[in-house]
């Protein structure tokens, strides 16, 4: 039932924010810019406001959640019935806190600069099973996927569509940054009946990097005092990063603190999506490092460099203070 809201809430992110970013898009270029014509534009005074918004915003995420999936999916029909716990994908769904300055260039036009507060994607999932060729060994893979991303600038041009006395209802559009760092640990533990332990890692971290992408929206505003709005923004955005460095680090050891007891290899480069013959796909740094069902090593085949993808839509509400 999870997996089927999963489906439709990428769906509907899918299908929605393309539509919110053509008719923002739309109505900035098809409605009549703003000359004045029954209005003194000498009465015209410019003010600076400031916007606080907060509601929940909703990112695509990309190869992350699609290789945690395929690997719980690997793992589940590999074990079976043995097998308890689950591989979980990342939560796309998040608060989202704006804080925007506005100038007004005339009575239709404003520019918008905004922030917000970073935001955490982080999900620590465990499976645990039987070794289907020797029950007496037992299989625990614990995965820890997380991705930090922060939407340091975001600047707008917002196009009044209609205006009265305590209402507006505008458009907007412009571009946005993005500063992410994503990161996962991957650790598989055999236990075996004559006390031996053997422990498979693999951790790799992609450096933080920055892009920028396309965002716009509707907002709707409702006065309620000379200096005082209620606001409500829904907004979609395209934003994907498919370049990403970093490195990584593959140990198999006796012990999950001591990387030295056998071995240790370690790499640095691009960020890759990959997978490999009746296995799942997984994310790697420079080398494609795979692990099978039982924890082993196993070729892998480089598909493209790994995407993110944070393209989505968001929805807030707040206040607008015009300070002067």
């Amino acid at each position: 039932m999870k997996n089927e809201r999963k489906k439709i809430s990428i769906i509907f992110s899918s299908i929605c924010f393309p539509l919110v970013l053509a008719l923002a898009l739309f109505m900035l270029i098809f409605a009549p810019a703003y000359a004045g014509e029954s209005e003194d534009s000498s009465s015209f005074k410019p003010g600076l406001h400031l916007k606080l918004t907060g509601g929940f915003t909703q990112s695509t995420i990309g190869d992350m959640n699609d290789h945690l999936n395929s690997m719980n999916k690997y793992l589940v029909d590999y074990y079976g019935q043995l097998a308890t716990g689950q591989i979980r994908a990342l939560n796309s769904d998040k608060s989202d806190f704006q804080f925007e300055v506005l100038w007004d260039l005339s009575r239709k036009f404003k520019l918008g600069v905004a922030t917000s507060i970073p935001i955490r994607y982080h999900k620590e999932s465990t499976f645990r099973a039987s070794d289907p060729e020797n029950q007496l060994i037992q299989r625990e893979i614990t995965v820890k996927p997380e991705i930090k991303a922060w939407m340091p600038l975001k600047v707008s041009l917002y196009y009044s569509i209609y205006s009265s006395s305590t209402i507006d209802v505008s458009a907007y559009t412009g571009l946005i940054l993005f500063s992410t760092k994503m990161s996962e640990a991957q650790l598989f533990e055999s236990d075996y009946p004559d006390e031996t332990v053997l422990y498979n890692s693999k951790d790799w971290v992609a450096d933080r990097d920055v892009f920028a992408g396309w965002q716009g929206g509707v907002s709707l505003e409702h006065g309620v005092g000379k200096n005082l709005s209620i606001v409500a923004d829904f907004g979609g955005r395209l934003a994907r990063n498919s370049s990403m460095k970093g490195k990584m680090v593959y140990t198999q050891s006796n012990s999950p603190d001591h990387i030295g007891d056998v071995s240790a290899i370690y790499a640095s480069g691009y960020l890759y999506y990959f997978g490999s013959a009746n296995s799942y796909y997984d994310l790697a740094i420079d080398t494609p490092v795979h692990f099978d069902a039982t924890g082993l090593p196993s070729p892998g085949t480089i598909d493209r460099e790994a995407r993110l993808d944070l393209s989505g839509f968001s929805f807030r509400v707040g206040v607008k203070l015009r300070l002067f």
